[in-house]
């Protein structure tokens, strides 16, 4: 029986991955993916304060929050934007928006719950991802 609370969601065996209600996903007992719900500057650090280490995508930036939490390395990564930045159909005037685009990757060490994080930018089309620049 994994347990369940309000600001914390943990998993019985690091084996597993468990939604609560909310919609928050931990996977493997230490990394908490959400779509989220903030978009301010302060996001990532108030997700982190909330979640512990984790992902969201809500903001469509790329700010990174980290820091020690009871003794380990801590972060929180906003998982930036893969759509287009220009001529956002929503926006007046041709207004452009204040997002990132990129991706992560997320390696997790199933037996420990481990993670290794890390962000791709996409700068004017191009992207490195494992040691070679992408281009579209």
């Amino acid at each position: 029986m994994a347990l369940v609370t309000r600001r914390k969601v943990a998993c019985q065996s690091a084996n597993q991955r468990l939604t609560n209600k909310s919609g928050c996903s931990l996977a493997y007992g230490t990394f908490t993916l959400i779509h989220g719900v903030k978009r301010n500057a302060g996001a990532a650090k108030a997700n982190l304060m909330r979640y512990g280490s984790g992902s969201s995508g809500h903001s469509h930036r790329g700010n990174l929050a980290g820091q020690k939490m009871r003794g380990v390395q801590a972060g929180w990564w906003e998982s930036c934007c893969l759509r287009t930045i220009e001529n956002i159909e929503y926006l007046p005037h041709g207004d452009s928006p204040d997002w990132v685009q990129g991706f992560l990757t997320l390696t997790i060490k199933r037996t420990t719950g481990k993670f290794f994080c890390k962000q791709h930018l996409i700068i004017n089309g191009e992207c490195e991802f494992n040691g070679q620049i992408f281009s579209t």
